[in-house]
């Protein structure tokens, strides 16, 4: 006689479904915000852009809460990584005008700062986008915080510019 059958282990229990984003608004507000800073900054509307910038920034800080990876043990370990995103503004702040290197009539040493400028903001604007391929698990975290720092730098960019060439 042969031995009887193994039972079949139980099933198991369902996968959880991923939260679906309730998020929308924050992208069509942020998205209005910005149609609404260029619009006033060509003068067809007459709103103040420090409020529109406000309210850019804030959604943005909602939006990297949103994303924060709460429980990723990648994140953890890439967390580090996200200090590169610091580097181009910081760089902008300390080899311009408002940090170390002082300005002067000289052409070419306007030039050269105005260099280190844009190379500064264009790695601001890049370096978000070269960290989602290693940011598994934060790559809406990474972009928020990516859109934060890059409006820091536009800032920094603008201010070093008017600095370097006045009038321009």
């Amino acid at each position: 006689m042969s031995a009887p059958l193994p039972t079949p282990p139980p099933p198991l229990p369902p996968l959880p479904r991923a939260r679906p984003p309730r998020n929308g608004w924050m992208f069509w507000s942020l998205g209005g915000l910005v149609l609404l800073w260029v619009v006033a900054q060509y003068g067809f509307v007459r709103i103040p852009a420090l409020l529109v910038a406000a309210g850019i920034v804030l959604l943005l800080v909602l939006l990297a809460a949103w994303y924060f990876p709460r429980r990723s043990p990648t994140f953890r370990r890439r967390w580090p990584l996200l200090l590169l995103l610091v580097a181009p503004w910081l760089t902008a702040v300390l080899c311009g005008p408002l940090g170390f290197m002082p300005t002067s009539p000289d052409p070419a040493r306007q030039a050269a700062l105005q260099l280190v400028q844009n190379l500064a903001f264009a790695a601001g604007l890049f370096m978000p986008l070269l960290l989602l391929a290693p940011m598994r698990g934060a790559r809406g975290f990474t972009l928020a915080v990516g859109a934060l720092n890059l409006l820091a730098g536009l800032i920094i960019y603008s201010l070093s510019t008017l600095i370097i060439a006045p009038g321009s």
